[in-house]
């Protein structure tokens, strides 16, 4: 995996790329979306609509893959999606000069929370390229006024420290288990 990249694609279950360009030019920014869907409630649940927009991208819309070259789950990971040597979809007429990064969730009504900004910030730190926001390369509301607002305003994001991310990370992850053991308890006591 590349640098400041959490999750593979193997691991969130990917369907293989159909023919997706490499890129041929140096991005000059990070474009930040959101899926204006149904926010995840942890990582489980994010890998199945990150497989559902690639699912859209490439059966529905004929695309070679999910548009996005990255997405920033709810717990400040970030997954791989075209990963950085593919053209990004999802920045047209930009697509050539830009890399792009999903944030999974509606942002005008979803809080942005401090783990996505930190998610954010490290994988623009990583790829050393500034963020923007969708709407400034096509005529959109996305990705919502919060995550717009706080670009604009040079992200002045509250610093997560590492260990705290880590933390908030592993509980996320044991409420998730949590979880999915309570709905088979709930599956096997209606059996």
């Amino acid at each position: 995996m590349m640098i400041g990249v959490d999750h593979s694609r193997a691991e969130w279950g990917a369907e293989p790329r159909r023919g997706s360009p490499k890129r041929m030019v140096d991005p000059q920014h990070l474009v930040v979306h959101h899926t204006a869907g149904s926010r995840p409630s942890g990582v489980t649940q994010a890998f199945a609509v990150m497989r559902e927009v690639q699912r859209m991208h490439q059966d529905d819309r004929g695309w070679t893959d999910a548009a996005y070259n990255f997405f920033v789950l709810p717990d400040g990971s970030i997954a791989e999606g075209r990963g950085v040597a593919y053209q990004n979809g999802a920045n047209s007429p930009k697509n050539r000069d830009t890399l792009s990064v999903c944030l999974l969730g509606n942002f005008q009504r979803d809080n942005f929370n401090d783990m996505e900004k930190a998610g954010l910030v490290k994988l623009s730190n990583a790829l050393k390229l500034p963020m923007i926001p969708h709407s400034e390369v096509s005529s959109t509301s996305c990705p919502g006024d919060e995550v717009r607002n706080w670009l604009s305003a040079g992200i002045s994001a509250k610093p997560v420290e590492a260990d705290q991310a880590e933390l908030i990370r592993s509980a996320s992850e044991l409420v998730e288990l949590a979880r999915e053991a309570l709905h088979k308890l709930i599956e096997a006591l209606k059996s």
